[in-house]
C-alpha cells in the first residue's frame, strides 16, 4: 500500500498557522518567528512530511545569458548563437535583459544561484565589487565576454579591442583627419577600456594631443548618444572624424545627424564598432570595426560545455581579432 502523501495544508491545520507561513518555513524563504518555525518543523517531522520536488528547484540544464544591451544587434547574434550551440545538448537558455548600470543584474545572478542554474554567460556588465561578489557566489560555471576579473574562476572570450580601435584611428589619420572625437559609454566600464586605450595610443603615436581630439562619455544608449551630439553643438566645426565605441551609440549619432542635416561622409567622417544591417544599408554605408559575433557566441557556449564536463569539447579561451571594413562614411580630409 502506497504511503499517504502529507500536505502543507495538514501541517497548517495542525499548527494553527496559514499555508503560506508553512511554505515559508519549509522553503526557507521569507521571515517567520523562531517559535512558529520550530512548531512547523516539529509537526512536519512528526507527520513524516516529504517536500514535493519542483521542476524549478534544480534546473542544471538551464543556462542564464545576461545581456546588458539587447537593443544591440551584436548581443542578439551572440545570444542566438549561444542558444543554438547549447540546444543539441539538451540545454535551454534564459535571456536576462538587464540595465548596464542597474542593480537588476544582481537579482538575476542570485536567482541563478538559488535555482541551481547549470551556468551563467555574461555578455558584459559594469565591473565593480558588487558584480564580482555576485559572480563569486555562483557555484555554476561562468563565461565572461571581454572581462577577466581577479579571483573569479571564469572562462572568458576576449575581443582585441585595442587593435580594432588603433586601426580605426589609424585609418582616419591616413585619410587626413586629426581632429577626432571618440564617443564611448560609461567611464568606468572596464570591458571597453582597451578600445579607449587603442584610440589614445594611436593619436599619441601620431603626435596629436588634446584639444585636437576628445573622449566623450555616454551611457551606451541611442538617446545618450543624441544628447552627447546635442551638447557638442556644431560637431563638424570642431571634429572632422568620429569613432563610436558601440553600434548602439553609432545609431544614436546617425539619428541626430539625420535630424540636423549633417551628412556622414561629407560633413563628418564616422567609424563604428560592431557591424549590423543598418550600417550596411545606410547611405553612405558605414565603415566599421567588425567581429564575427556568431562565432564568438558559439565559442562561449562551447567553453561552458567544456566547464560542465562534456568530453567531446576541446576548446580554450581565446582572443578574437577584429576586421576593419572600409565603406563610404570616411572621406579624405584636405
Amino acid at each position: 500500500m502506497a504511503k499517504r502523501k502529507i500536505t502543507i495544508s495538514e501541517i497548517a491545520n495542525n499548527t494553527g498557522v496559514s499555508k503560506s507561513t508553512v511554505s515559508r518555513v519549509l522553503t526557507k524563504k521569507g521571515y517567520v518567528s523562531s517559535d512558529i518555525e520550530k512548531k512547523v518543523l516539529d509537526e512536519a517531522k512528526r507527520l513524516g512530511y516529504t517536500p514535493q520536488q519542483s521542476h524549478v528547484e534544480n534546473i542544471k540544464d538551464m543556462v542564464m545569458v545576461v545581456s546588458c544591451q539587447l537593443e544591440s544587434e551584436a548581443q542578439v547574434i551572440l545570444s542566438t548563437a549561444i542558444r543554438e550551440t547549447l540546444s543539441p545538448y539538451g540545454i535551454k537558455t534564459v535571456i536576462a535583459p538587464v540595465n548596464f548600470n542597474g542593480d537588476d543584474i544582481y537579482s538575476y545572478l542570485h536567482y541563478a544561484q538559488d535555482k541551481k542554474f547549470g551556468g551563467v554567460i555574461s555578455l558584459g556588465a559594469l565591473e565593480n565589487a558588487k558584480f564580482k561578489q555576485a559572480l563569486l557566489n555562483l557555484s555554476c560555471p561562468v563565461i565572461l565576454l571581454n572581462q577577466e576579473i581577479e579571483d573569479v574562476h571564469a572562462q572568458a572570450i576576449v575581443m582585441d579591442d585595442y587593435d580594432g580601435a588603433y586601426r580605426a584611428t589609424q585609418y582616419l589619420i591616413e585619410q587626413g583627419h586629426s581632429h577626432i572625437a571618440y564617443i564611448t559609454g560609461y567611464e568606468n566600464a572596464t570591458a571597453i577600456k582597451d578600445r579607449e586605450q587603442g584610440f589614445f595610443d594611436c593619436m599619441s603615436d601620431h603626435g596629436i594631443t588634446y584639444p585636437d581630439f576628445d573622449v566623450i562619455y555616454s551611457d551606451f544608449s541611442e538617446n545618450g548618444a543624441q544628447i552627447v551630439a546635442q551638447n557638442l553643438a556644431d560637431i563638424p566645426s570642431k571634429f572632422s572624424g568620429i569613432i563610436c565605441s558601440t553600434d548602439v551609440i553609432a545609431r544614436g549619432l546617425l539619428i541626430y545627424f539625420q535630424n540636423n542635416h549633417i551628412q556622414v561622409g561629407k560633413d563628418i567622417s564616422m567609424i563604428a564598432f560592431g557591424d549590423n544591417i543598418a550600417f550596411q544599408l545606410h547611405q553612405p554605408a558605414i565603415t566599421v570595426v567588425s567581429y564575427d559575433f556568431k562565432q564568438m557566441g558559439q565559442i562561449m557556449a562551447q567553453l561552458l560545455l567544456k566547464e560542465k564536463g562534456y568530453k567531446d569539447i576541446d576548446i580554450e579561451s581565446q582572443v578574437i581579432k577584429p576586421q576593419l571594413i572600409i565603406r563610404d562614411s570616411v572621406n579624405k580630409f584636405v
